[in-house]
């Protein structure tokens, strides 16, 4: 036995299928958001890093906590180390990494429920000169947005199959020939 596409189940797919590819969608930021802050790091030989970060509005990345990770490659990263401020938007730290071998220096900056990071690769021992990095944005996966946008659909959703069901049964009153008498 065939069975038929029910045409009240319909609204109801699509909007789950509408929540479905808007919670899976990836979260990237827009260009010019993703530019707008940055930072000149720095590695001396004993690993200590100097981070001098920026960003375009003035005044967000002062006061604020910073972590540090060592992440060795291939391995996970060591333990956060909470970065000293310096002066206004220069941060310092040491992050030593758990086993030898490169490893890449991360700079994370929690920033208005966004998490910024800079990724530097470093070898022990090796100097690294002042770089100029993009910070990367790394959004979480339920930003409100997407929670806006998912319930706004549930909403239509239900909305829609309630409508659908509460339809008179028969041809509408325009399309029948008639309407409101007089």
């Amino acid at each position: 036995m065939r069975r038929r596409l029910d045409g009240r189940r319909l609204p109801g797919a699509l909007a789950a299928l509408l929540v479905t590819l808007i919670l899976l969608a990836p979260a990237r930021p827009a260009l010019a958001h993703a530019v707008d802050l940055f930072g000149y790091v720095s590695v001396d030989e004993q690993g200590t890093v100097t981070a001098r970060l920026v960003d375009v509005y003035g005044g967000l990345v002062e006061g604020q906590r910073v972590e540090l990770y060592a992440r060795p490659q291939g391995g996970r990263a060591g333990p956060p180390v909470v970065m000293e401020e310096l002066e206004p938007g220069t941060y310092r730290g040491r992050a030593v990494p758990n086993r030898a071998g490169p490893y890449e220096v991360v700079i994370d900056l929690p920033l208005a429920g966004d998490l910024h990071r800079i990724t530097l690769p470093v070898e022990p021992g090796v100097p690294v000169a002042e770089r100029y990095v993009i910070m990367e944005q790394i959004e979480p996966l339920l930003t409100w947005t997407r929670v806006l946008f998912a319930a706004a659909a549930v909403v239509l959703a239900v909305g829609s199959v309630i409508a659908w069901r509460r339809r008179p049964g028969g041809p509408e009153p325009e399309a029948a020939g008639g309407g409101v008498k007089e």
